[in-house]
């Protein structure tokens, strides 16, 4: 099933959209995404408390992303039909594994565009939550069309990524 999405995916993702998308997977880095996740858990608590809990749990889950690849051991698409370009050639702040069982971005995308969209709501800025779902569209379209990630991969970040929401969101209450 994944190689059959993955395939149908990349049939009728044009080849010159591949620059495009392998810039794009730039803003779904650790250095990135982390910027931004604490930011809007900054916007969304104001207590500096809570905004270390959401932290603390959005760290946890890069920690169980990298422990699900080591027992997973899921390969990542052939290198064949791999079509990142190297757009950027800058050092990364995380581990690299060899397998992609879940994907990092997604998690990720996913943890942020929830974040967020939280905090656009209560200031009723529906323009953010657009925006940021369209970004997250993006992110998890492109790393199955650049085929970095199988579609059972991008599938395991966003899990996870819900899984650690509720974790946060839950300790958070308080």
């Amino acid at each position: 099933m994944d190689f059959f999405l993955l395939n149908w995916i990349q049939g009728f993702t044009p080849k010159s959209w591949d620059w495009f998308f392998s810039w794009f997977s730039v803003l779904g880095r650790f250095e990135v995404i982390s910027f931004f996740v604490v930011l809007f858990l900054w916007l969304g608590y104001k207590n500096i408390f809570k905004v270390y809990i959401g932290f603390f749990w959005y760290f946890m889950g890069l920690v169980m992303e990298f422990l699900a690849k080591t027992m997973f051991h899921h390969p990542p698409p052939p290198p064949a039909l791999n079509r990142t370009l190297n757009v950027l050639n800058l050092p990364n702040i995380h581990i690299e594994s060899d397998f992609s069982f879940p994907s990092g971005h997604v998690y990720r995308m996913t943890f942020l565009a929830l974040i967020s969209s939280i905090y656009f709501l209560k200031t009723k800025n529906y323009f953010g939550i657009l925006i940021t779902w369209t970004i997250f569209v993006v992110m998890v379209y492109s790393r199955i069309s650049l085929a970095e990630h199988w579609p059972s991969d991008v599938f395991g970040g966003l899990i996870l990524a819900i899984f650690m929401l509720n974790i946060t969101f839950s300790s958070a209450k308080n």
